[in-house]
């Protein structure tokens, strides 16, 4: 029976509703709630005649006294899911509201009084939600675990879709959790040898809904000789989410969006709006870095100066998809150190898209502090600050102002929602001050953005940029202020390019499903202190014949000093079987220094897809051939990687190891994956049931898993495979739901319950079985089961049980004893049903056990 899920006390049940409501012969004026049925009973006869007493189901499908987790849907509409109390209340049962259920409901103060509020938070009053809310009604559907609510719109606030209010976010347990990435590489090239390490580690620590942060990176390499390590103080602060406001306080070091003014770090202190709070009907970026490999390479992606990513990447194409977020602004400088000691570089630039907001909506963000930028004699205290107002559905404007002691800027702008596609336009004033000068410039800005919907034309982003000479940047007036503050005003002045023109664009056109996809990237710009234009672009083709996917691109780089740069290449991939688990896949690249090829099969394996491997051969524009081998085990505890390549004058390794711990006060649990807020799912005695949705993620042998990518503010749906689990543990629910804020490691806790699974197959005296639809009930009057067809039982007993009792009718004699200690017992263990065959009767005077999972088989004992 692993693997279903039930409650307990519906088992056949539900099944014999469905089945009795087919013969429904009348019914009372039908309503939501509550309906009256009226049954054939002679449609349940059993082969022996028996008529089985089916009153019980005629206000439809009931549902014993007790407390249930039910997915709540209003007017159709999945809300939340909440406990809800079942009371007996005379004749039927009766659904208690609750205070957590009302507000999940968001019904109106104004339909109670003072008094029903305080009896809603009381567990000694139940009232129905009939009782207080005019035509409405509220049914359980035991079968599906809903509860299905409708309530008259006029009664319930009017809220954004998406919406969950703050009162419901979990703001998590008091706990450590430690982020990690390691990559060990080594390669021996022309008689030289060269080693690195680098590890990145993201520390924190929530208390009390405090998030303390330390993102750091320690860099190790030795190479002739020579040893050099450093290590990078990326980001350490502490944060706290402020609800009522929809905003966010950091206090420490960070960095601005970059959204409005250029990305710049800071030690100090800032408060900002936090649009994930936002419904998602009212919500308004790290790119994407793809590149090609000629061997087992090393990448490394700086922005502004600091190291933000390092990776060992298998020859062939490769695309970087997980940077941690560090802004809008500021291009990502890439270096690809290949094994045999080259090197090769290029820029991703990394801009927003246009500035529009829903009407009404404001979104702001304070800083103030100290600059904060490595090797710099020079950080003054900073202040920024900015807003953007959505005024209309074609109207937005935004402003800001950004200065230090030796700089002002002030930025007014507006983000136009037009038929021909959004714009947004700025123009930015700046002051600078440095030595004995004084330099005042302006910025003009604007940026475009569209899709054509009628040509599948998608315009990503097109952007030009004009600088007067006199305007310097933040990150330029910084600069040039260190220089002097380092050297003196008496030095040769000093030089800064400043950049004059740039003119950016991204686009794609869909050729249609048989012609494929053409896209252009590309920059041009030139600078005000130096003759000569940088430019870089890029266009490419990509289609598919058959089940052979290839791509042709060309690459173009312009240097403003009079070199030149260009590549064609193309790629091809191809799936090997019919699971398209598995690749074949080639590229060949054309350049000035000649032709480089290189072929490879890679893909996944397992039942969980927890392996990786990549086998390639390759060879370069000298004829020189390499192979290469590497793989990746994503265990239930960490993601592992190895890697080997092979030259005619050269070899290289890696390996690596990247995951995540979190420590609550009572566990410590390890996982493969990494992300910013956690689910704990804890589960005693479920050692071995997998988490749905996530490759090999396994409850360990405490019961505990960690369930990370949950998106805050959100609904998680969090569901466990009880596949694999002992037979003779039994999960109450497989799914629950959870709301985390940002960074938040939140618990969840499936009960569970451990007891002999019985198949019970008793029939009465006369040798019939037992009839189709009767109830059964253990020693002290519970409802454990209903006998299914064949006169067969399914039931798990976590107690010592020695009889059940079965009735199914009024008479006296309708009704008899199952001595669970008679009958032909088959042994049973964890993995294995315990079956009986037996005859139920009246004889009341043998006295017996059934003992539930004391042995060591837990057999039936006699």
């Amino acid at each position: 029976m692993a693997g279903i899920v039930y409650m307990k006390k519906s088992v056949g049940r539900d099944i014999l509703y469905s089945f009795l409501a087919v013969f429904l012969t009348t019914s009372a004026a039908p309503t939501f709630a509550e309906t009256s049925y009226d049954f054939d009973e002679s449609f349940v006869k059993n082969l022996s005649g028996v008529k089985v007493d089916v009153t019980r189901y005629a206000q439809g499908n009931p549902i014993d006294p007790g407390v249930y987790t039910l997915d709540i849907y209003l007017n159709g509409r999945l809300v939340s899911r909440e406990n809800v109390r079942v009371i007996r209340d005379g004749n039927s049962n009766k659904a208690c509201l609750s205070y957590n259920l009302i507000k999940s409901l968001a019904i109106k103060d104004s339909v109670f009084d003072a008094k029903q509020i305080t009896n809603l938070r009381s567990e000694s009053q139940c009232i129905a939600l009939e009782e207080v809310v005019e035509d409405s009604h509220a049914a359980i559907n035991s079968a599906d675990m809903q509860m299905d609510i409708s309530i008259p719109q006029i009664y319930l606030f009017r809220t954004a879709r998406g919406y969950v209010s703050p009162e419901y976010w979990d703001h998590g347990e008091n706990a450590f959790s430690l982020n990690y990435n390691t990559n060990y590489y080594r390669s021996v090239y022309s008689a030289k040898e060269y080693n690195s390490f680098y590890g990145r580690a993201l520390a924190g620590f929530n208390v009390g809904g405090w998030m303390f942060r330390h993102d750091g990176a320690l860099s190790w390499r030795r190479q002739q000789g020579t040893e050099y390590h450093h290590y990078d103080d990326i980001n350490t602060y502490v944060q706290r989410d402020i609800p009522q406001i929809k905003s966010r306080l950091l206090l420490g070091e960070g960095n601005t969006s970059g959204e409005i003014f250029d990305t710049l770090s800071f030690r100090g202190a800032q408060i900002s709006t936090v649009d994930q709070m936002l419904p998602d009907s009212q919500r308004g970026y790290a790119p994407e870095i793809r590149g090609i490999a000629r061997t087992n390479a090393q990448v490394s992606v700086t922005q502004n100066g600091n190291k933000i990513y390092e990776t060992t990447v298998s020859p062939g194409a490769f695309n970087i998809s997980d940077l941690y977020p560090t802004g809008y602004g500021g291009d990502l400088d890439v270096t690809i150190k290949e094994a045999d000691g080259s090197e090769s570089h290029f820029s991703v630039p990394y801009a927003s898209m246009a500035r529009l907001k829903r009407p009404g909506m404001t979104y702001y963000t304070l800083t103030g502090g100290q600059s904060r930028r490595d090797n710099m004699v020079y950080t003054p205290s900073i202040y920024q600050g900015t807003i953007q107002h959505g005024f209309t559905n074609s109207l937005t404007g935004y402003s800001g102002i950004l200065g230090s002691d030796s700089y002002t800027s002030l930025l007014l702008g507006g983000a136009f929602g037009l038929p021909f596609g959004a714009i947004s336009v700025d123009v930015t004033g700046a002051q600078t001050e440095y030595a004995d000068s004084k330099k005042q410039g302006v910025s003009y800005r604007a940026t475009y953005s569209k899709k054509v919907s009628s040509t599948d034309t998608n315009f990503t982003l097109a952007a030009y940029r004009f600088s007067s000479s006199g305007y310097y940047s933040f990150n330029d007036a910084l600069q040039i202020n260190n220089y002097y503050k380092k050297y003196g005003s008496e030095t040769t002045k000093a030089y800064l390019s400043r950049p004059k023109q740039r003119f950016s664009l991204t686009a794609s056109q869909n050729l249609g499903d048989s012609f494929g996809n053409v896209y252009l990237t590309g920059f041009v710009q030139n600078y005000w202190n130096s003759t000569g234009t940088n430019t870089q672009f890029q266009v490419g083709y990509n289609n598919t014949i058959g089940r052979v996917a290839y791509t042709f691109s060309a690459n173009r780089l312009l240097y403003s000093t009079g070199g030149h740069d260009t590549q064609f290449s193309i790629d091809f991939s191809v799936p090997l079987g019919s699971d398209s688990k598995n690749y074949l896949t080639g590229s060949a690249a054309h350049s000035k220094e000649g032709v480089t090829a290189q072929t490879a099969v890679n893909g996944v394996l397992g039942d969980y897809d927890q392996y990786n491997y990549n086998v390639s051969a390759a060879r370069d524009a000298e004829n020189n051939k390499s192979g290469s081998v590497s793989g990746q085990y994503r265990s239930p505890y960490s993601t592992l990687t190895a890697s080997y390549t092979q030259g005619s004058n050269y070899y290289s390794a890696s390996g690596g190891a990247s995951g995540t711990v979190v420590a609550l006060p009572d566990s410590l649990t390890f996982s493969a994956y990494q992300a910013t807020t956690y689910a704990i799912i804890t589960a005693p005695d479920a050692s071995g049931a997998h988490v749905i949705g996530y490759p090999n993620i396994v409850l360990d042998g405490n019961g505990r898993a960690i369930v990370p990518n949950l998106m805050p503010y959100r609904i998680n749906e969090l569901a466990i495979d009880p596949k694999g689990i002992p037979l003779d543990v039994e999960l109450e629910a497989t799914q629950q739901r959870v709301i985390p804020i940002e960074g938040a490691v939140v618990k969840v806790d499936y009960k569970t319950s451990k007891g002999q699974p019985l198949l019970i197959r008793a029939n009465q005296l006369d040798g019939n079985p037992l009839p189709f639809g009767a109830a059964v009930n253990d020693e002290n009057g519970n409802l454990v089961a209903t006998v299914s067809q064949g006169g067969q039982i399914y039931t798990r007993l976590n107690k010592d049980i020695s009889q059940l009792h079965i009735s199914w009718g009024k008479k006296p004699t309708d009704n008899c004893l199952v001595n669970l200690e008679s009958g032909n017992v088959r042994s049973s263990n964890n993995n294995t049903l315990a079956r009986i065959e037996t005859t139920c009767s009246d004889d009341k005077s043998r006295e017996s056990r059934y003992v539930s999972n004391e042995s060591s088989n837990n057999d039936i004992k006699g």
